[in-house]
């Protein structure tokens, strides 16, 4: 072997070790950024798993006089959120306002009524929320609310949401 060829070995052959070296110092790295992320992935999970929320709202958006189904299903499951000692809020928004018209006294289902349901639920310790603009865009005022309910104010939902409910829509 020549002098060229030997140089050109051992060129080789170092920095085959110096690559060596170094993927085995980045494999090194990458696991030690993988088990950090992973235990703050796992921190973050348990916190998010200690901020239990015993507050539930229920959307009420649907129109009881097209269907009394959805809203009664809202109202039931509002009842069994307070059997399980969760503080329950029924949001009457959109058409779920027209539960305070005259004319849902006559509405039920399956031989329930519905506001009686709804009336009940505030007996239990339940809280009835009803959206003012909503109300106005059927021509209602808050004149008539019934005294356990409460006229929504712009910021009584928001700071609500920003406990962390568990919110239902029907």
């Amino acid at each position: 072997m020549n002098f060229n060829t030997i140089y050109i070995k051992k060129t080789i052959e170092i920095e085959f070790q110096t690559k060596f070296k170094i993927m085995k110092t980045l494999k090194i790295v990458l696991i030690a950024l993988l088990i950090i992320s992973l235990a703050n992935i796992s921190s973050e999970a348990k916190n998010y798993l200690q901020m239990e929320s015993s507050e539930m709202i229920i959307n009420l958006t649907s129109d009881a006089f097209d269907d009394a189904h959805s809203t009664y299903m809202a109202i039931h499951f509002a009842e069994m959120g307070l059997s399980n000692d969760l503080e329950v809020i029924i949001f009457l928004n959109v058409h779920g306002v027209r539960l305070l018209e005259t004319a849902a006294g006559n509405l039920s289902f399956r031989g329930e009524s519905l506001v009686e349901k709804l009336s009940s639920f505030v007996d239990q310790g339940g809280k009835v929320i009803v959206c003012p603009m909503c109300m106005q865009a059927y021509g209602m005022d808050g004149s008539n609310l019934p005294a356990n309910f409460e006229l929504g104010e712009a910021t009584s939902m928001m700071n609500r949401i920003k406990n962390k409910p568990v919110v239902f829509t029907y």
